[in-house]
């Protein structure tokens, strides 16, 4: 992903994700390049009336896959250090002694931010290339979708608009910004680890590395006991699919 000689230890299906996404970014940068190729050409006209930067777009597109490179190389690690944790019991029941290392801590913190930040990066590219409206200081991948999704202001208004729309309204995206504002403007997630055993039933559960059910709230509850590795490795998943999608939808809007 930063040097292709090298494979990140990741799950199959993230690197599935990863070359779909894929076609549709070297395609955009197909038709940058052709553009380029042209004497003089440094911007052009989009057919909604915008003119586009040729160079800065290309610089904007880029920027995307180099989140979301680094939101991978994030989970390689958290993945790494919970399947230390995770291969047997006795391991898991060591997790329960040993500290939550500042590199864990930092990897959480990169994975969270560099994979939202990749959302609103695209938020901004759509607003190049469509006139939204908003001010350029307030562009976020929030806005330009309540744009996209507006009846009355919209052409764009459709099912694949609609879907991420509630996404990020009450979704999976909406609660990844939660986590990613709060480790972005108040605190670090210091994940949870959970011990319970039944003797009526003769079971035992540990969870390692929760998330709270709800980063807003000022007293963290556990009760959804969701892992955090296993979270951000099912968010990125999702968002490569979308991320695919969005770069189709910006190769039409070309």
């Amino acid at each position: 992903m930063v040097d292709p000689t090298v494979r990140i230890n990741v799950p199959d299906i993230i690197h599935s994700k990863w070359d779909e996404m894929l076609t549709p970014y070297h395609n955009i940068f197909g038709k940058l390049n052709e553009r380029l190729s042209k004497p003089f050409e440094q911007s052009y006209k989009t057919r909604y009336g915008n003119v586009v930067n040729i160079r800065d777009f290309a610089s904007r597109i880029d920027s995307v896959r180099y989140k979301l490179t680094y939101a991978v190389k994030s989970l390689e690690y958290l993945l790494g250090v919970y399947g230390k944790y995770s291969v047997s019991f006795e391991a898991s029941e060591r997790a329960m002694t040993d500290s939550i290392s500042e590199d864990f801590i930092f990897q959480e913190d990169v994975f969270f931010y560099f994979a939202y930040s990749a959302l609103d990066i695209v938020g901004g590219i759509i607003d190049t290339l469509v006139e939204t409206g908003l001010d350029k200081h307030e562009v976020s991948f929030t806005k330009v979708f309540d744009f996209l999704a507006s009846t009355t202001k919209s052409p764009f208004v459709g099912s694949l608009i609609d879907e991420l729309k509630k996404d990020s309204d009450k979704g999976w995206i909406c609660e990844l910004r939660q986590y990613r504002n709060f480790v972005t403007h108040h605190s670090a997630i210091h994940p949870k680890l959970r011990f319970s055993a039944s003797n009526r039933n003769k079971t035992i559960e540990i969870n390692l590395f929760m998330l709270p059910d709800d980063p807003n709230e000022t007293s963290f509850a556990y009760e959804k006991k969701r892992e955090l590795v296993p979270y951000c490795q099912e968010v990125l998943t999702r968002e490569l699919d979308v991320m695919k999608v969005l770069l189709e939808f910006v190769e039409k809007l070309m």
